[in-house]
């Protein structure tokens, strides 16, 4: 009898712990379908469907995020869905400042696909930008010539005075190539007029006075640089 009732409790144990796996694994599966709906929903700028999704799930953390760790506040100011900003943060207390799996906060996806007013109305809301590569990243805006970007990424608080892997600077970049424009939002910014990098420690003024670089462009250089000899 000992035994019998032994192995009776044995088979409810296990059959208690498989209960509670399915119940957890369908919570979990029901939860990111519903992250999945609010993402697509901030994506559209379909604020109804989002209060019945959310409606029906009254418990639901707004800040649970998908597979990548984005959530519907990453998603709607990647989008510049400023209304369904607005319902998340004033409504739903949204972290402002949530990241993604890479990093990545709603303000800087607001700013990366340009959309100002959104990115405004995030950092009014005390979002910050969380760039953590900032070089690399306005380098490659001013190598690409994207001056709008360049002056959103420096109006949301990157840093303009960041080294690559070689300590260049994006105005030694915008110098080399002869970016007058690029140069001129550099140093509204605060750029670093005399910063030096690691090879040559050469500051940014006399980039512009290499190959394929006119005279001309030169003289407009010098013109931020008066303490180098012309």
């Amino acid at each position: 009898f000992f035994v019998l009732f032994r192995n009776i409790n044995i088979v409810f144990v296990r059959f208690g712990h498989y209960c509670r796996a399915q119940v957890s694994s369908y919570i979990t599966a029901r939860r990111t379908d519903l992250v999945t709906k609010l993402c697509y929903a901030a994506s559209t700028n379909d604020l109804a469907y989002m209060k019945q999704l959310l409606n029906s799930d009254p418990e639901h953390d707004i800040n649970l995020g998908d597979y990548d760790g984005r959530r519907p506040i990453h998603i709607a100011a990647a989008y510049g869905r400023i209304a369904i900003l607005k319902h998340l943060i004033n409504d739903l207390n949204a972290d402002v400042n949530s990241k993604d799996a890479m990093g990545g906060t709603p303000l800087l996806d607001a700013v990366k696909q340009g959309h100002r007013k959104a990115a405004e109305f995030l950092r009014e809301v005390g979002a910050e930008l969380g760039l953590e590569d900032s070089a690399s990243v306005l380098c490659n805006a001013v190598f690409r010539e994207k001056a709008d970007l360049l002056q959103l990424y420096l109006d949301f608080g990157a840093d303009p005075n960041g080294g690559d892997y070689d300590l260049r600077t994006p105005l030694h970049i915008a110098c080399a190539e002869g970016l007058l424009p690029m140069v001129k939002i550099l140093v509204a910014h605060g750029a670093n007029l005399h910063a030096r990098w690691d090879t040559a420690g050469a500051p940014p003024s006399l980039d512009g006075s290499g190959v394929g670089v006119t005279s001309s462009f030169r003289r407009m250089i010098l013109y931020y640089f008066s303490d180098i000899s012309t």
